[in-house]
């Protein structure tokens, strides 16, 4: 314990000495180890945290697909939701839900919310509970009962202020009156990436009951506009759950042949909904996270040079410590600590880095990363950082390790002089492989990064817009008034 608190003591004056040296080593470093963070912080929370639902694991999201038909993902008809409610036997619950942007008036402000109707089941299955009032109850899943919603913390936050009397009070949606029975906690959301709804509504404010009479929307089926989640029974698989839905799928096609055609081939795909969230991003997570691995290892490389040079200075040192009886250990604990302890300095300043560039994710509120809200620093982002830190130090040791401590004494006119040993040809070969490497590996992890980065469409967005328009049901209720007011103000826009 004696001989690393020296070694620590020793080294602190010995980088002190040098104030230029070290800032600039901590500063290279710190680039190298604060993009790892912060690449690491964003993976972190996609693919190493799970969702914050009751048993993640078991939830699943499915899709409608017909390859034949060149359909690769599509919603559901309330007709195929109860044949998987009524003829899967693999969940422990089936939900289903639709939603959108409607206007939102009476109290206060008129604005634009995103409502979705659910089946009562579905905020239960996923672990909400009411921080006031109740949820959605199972006998508003029928026609005949009041219209009722459920709010969300932000949206009782912004448009009652917190006020606990909102609870039994009205809010008009769509031009129809609702009475408000509860509100969700503050940690609870279900963003798009989690349920993509048909109508691309990006945040869910409120929750409307959803009911459904069994007779008639079991017999429609051309109305593809609802997505359905499901929980899996306790030890059912995805592939075990996957096999019974291909067997309701190919009573389907058997029976409803005008439906869906034999050329369609058509499938209930089950995908689990940590899958739904990350699948798009996972591969350009891992790449990403390869081409940060190269920067530090830049960074480090550079650091070396600097630590060799600084090394060429020192052999007279080193010398004098090892005629004095300092063995070959001692002098590489030396070396290393001062490594690790300029590593870990770097790793510091790293962090505030990270810090940075995550307070400027959120800020920006870029779309292309999900789960943005749960990207953040915590222990096992500051054990990586730690860790990194301490490879780090090692690998500087390595690197300069060679340069340091293999020392000869040659005797000149002028007497002793330490020089490096038979090494310079190793150390060359070392810098100039790992330049080699480095470039090679840069390269090579720069096209999946720019592949990832860009997308091919076919479709030219230059000076191009894109708006909607939702019409309240009062204003407008025939569909050929729909499409005439549509006209005209297209018309006014030419």
């Amino acid at each position: 314990m004696n001989s690393g608190a020296q070694d620590i003591r020793f080294a602190v004056r010995s980088l002190a000495k040098h104030p230029w040296f070290t800032l600039a080593a901590v500063l290279s470093l710190a680039i190298g180890i604060g993009a790892n963070t912060s690449i690491f912080s964003v993976a972190n929370a996609l693919l190493f945290r799970p969702l914050p639902y009751d048993d993640p694991d078991r939830l699943v999201i499915l899709w409608n697909r017909s390859p034949g038909l060149g359909i690769t993902q599509d919603w559901f008809s309330t007709a195929q939701y109860f044949d998987i409610k009524t003829g899967h036997h693999g969940f422990e619950q089936v939900a289903i839900a639709i939603g959108g942007n409607y206007n939102l008036t009476g109290r206060g402000d008129p604005e634009r919310v995103g409502a979705v109707r659910v089946s009562s089941n579905l905020l239960p299955m996923l672990g909400a509970r009411p921080d006031l009032g109740r949820l959605l109850t199972p006998d508003e899943d029928f026609p005949g009962h009041p219209s009722t919603a459920v709010l969300t913390d932000g949206m009782w936050a912004r448009r009652f202020g917190r006020d606990r009397h909102a609870i039994g009070t009205s809010i008009i949606i769509n031009g129809q009156t609702y009475e408000i029975v509860g509100v969700l906690p503050q940690n609870f959301s279900l963003p798009q990436e989690v349920v993509p709804l048909l109508d691309g509504t990006q945040q869910a404010d409120l929750f409307l009951p959803l009911p459904l009479a069994p007779s008639a929307a079991s017999q429609v089926r051309d109305h593809e506009d609802y997505n359905i989640v499901g929980k899996l029974a306790p030890g059912v698989s995805v592939q075990q759950a996957q096999a019974e839905m291909d067997t309701i799928t190919a009573r389907l096609r058997r029976e409803f042949p005008e439906n869906y055609p034999p050329n369609g081939g058509l499938t209930f795909s089950i995908v689990p909904l940590l899958e739904q969230v990350v699948g798009n991003v996972r591969r350009s997570l891992w790449v990403l996270l390869g081409s940060v691995s190269f920067v530090l290892l830049i960074a480090c490389a550079n650091v070396a040079s600097l630590m060799l040079s600084r090394a060429l200075a020192r052999q007279q040192e080193i010398a004098v410590r090892t005629a004095l009886g300092a063995s070959h250990w001692l002098i590489v604990r030396q070396l290393l600590t001062e490594s690790v302890m300029i590593a870990l300095c770097g790793g510091a300043v790293g962090i505030f880095i990270c810090l940075v560039s995550v307070r400027w994710m959120h800020i920006l509120g870029t779309k292309s990363i999900p789960r943005l809200q749960d990207v953040g620093i915590d222990g096992r982002v500051l054990l990586f950082t730690l860790l990194l830190s301490v490879f780090s130090g090692i690998l500087l040791r390595h690197g300069t390790g060679i340069a340091c401590f293999k020392t000869r004494f040659e005797w000149d006119s002028e007497g002793c002089e330490p020089r490096l040993g038979g090494n310079e040809r190793g150390l060359g070969a070392w810098q100039q492989s790992s330049a080699a490497a480095r470039h090679f590996g840069s390269g090579a992890l720069s096209r999946p990064v720019d592949r990832c980065r860009t997308s091919h469409s076919e479709f030219r967005a230059a000076a191009r817009c894109v708006a909607g328009v939702q019409p309240t049901v009062r204003a407008h209720v025939r569909p050929d008034d729909d499409w005439s007011t549509i006209q005209r103000q297209t018309n006014r826009l030419k």
